[in-house]
């Protein structure tokens, strides 16, 4: 039987640990595939900036960035009744996801619209996003 791993709350010196944790386990996500193709020039390294983006807006809003200490691990959660973006974090988002995404963008925005369309609203619950 092995060790539980240890795990602590990820600062912002974590971003980048968190980033890379996350982009190796999504590598071959069919929805991040969709919409950053494995043929697409820099693909890697795109999808890097998006969990790190990810990463730094939930850190900057308290939420629950956690890392396993020897940084094999990371997830990311929302406390519940703040898994929702304001509409002043969906326009800080914007630019940056923009630069990532290209011409992808309009499947990243409706991908994103469907997902907190459906995302249900009570009862106030943690939401594991990644």
């Amino acid at each position: 039987m092995y060790p539980a791993p240890e795990i602590r709350q990820a600062g912002r010196a974590d971003i980048g640990s968190v980033a890379d944790v996350l982009t190796d386990a999504f590598a071959e996500d069919p929805v991040l595939s969709w919409m950053l193709p494995p043929t697409l020039h820099g693909q890697r390294k795109r999808m890097r900036r998006v969990w790190a983006e990810t990463a730094k807006r939930y850190v900057e809003r308290g939420q629950g960035v956690y890392l396993t200490e020897d940084g094999t691990g990371a997830t990311i959660w929302a406390k519940p009744g703040s898994w929702a973006p304001t509409p002043r974090e969906e326009i800080a988002k914007l630019l940056p996801f923009l630069l990532i995404f290209r011409t992808s963008i309009v499947k990243a925005t409706r991908f994103s619209t469907e997902i907190l369309g459906k995302h249900p609203k009570s009862p106030k619950h943690w939401y594991l996003y990644a």
